[in-house]
């Protein structure tokens, strides 16, 4: 029985859930001109830095990041930079401000909001959703 559960469960796929870390609010734009040995990855010539505030939960170096703007999704990428004054830093908590660079986008805006989260993925059990199941 025991084998036959085991089975089952390896053949369902897995579940990607996001998790929300934290939220930003964009209080000004920099475009900044970069040399080439200056420049990282997914940054151009004229790369722009979201000036933001964290207004909620935490905002990490390299997470992911969905910018919205009047609650419309209109990019989904990666931070690949994160930065308190000049220093590169890991993270930032509620109530800091730093300047982010999003991977390959230059179309944020004063008064956007980023919000960072994490997709998670894990192995559904084989009576997950059991409850919604009733027979007639």
């Amino acid at each position: 029985m025991e084998t036959a559960k085991r089975t089952l469960e390896e053949a369902i796929d897995p579940v990607v859930e996001e998790h929300t870390t934290g939220t930003a609010e964009v209080l000004e734009t920099f475009t900044l001109t970069l040399n080439r040995k200056d420049r990282k990855d997914g940054m151009s010539k004229h790369t722009v830095v979201a000036g933001s505030r964290v207004i909620e939960g935490t905002a990490t170096a390299h997470s992911l990041a969905r910018v919205l703007r009047d609650g419309e999704t209109v990019h989904e990428g990666r931070i690949i930079s994160l930065r308190h004054f000049k220093q590169e830093v890991r993270s930032m908590k509620k109530g800091s401000e730093c300047g982010m660079i999003l991977h390959d986008y230059s179309g944020v805006s004063k008064g956007d909001r980023i919000v960072f989260f994490e997709r998670v993925s894990r192995k559904p059990s084989l009576y997950e959703g059991e409850e919604d199941f009733k027979p007639t």
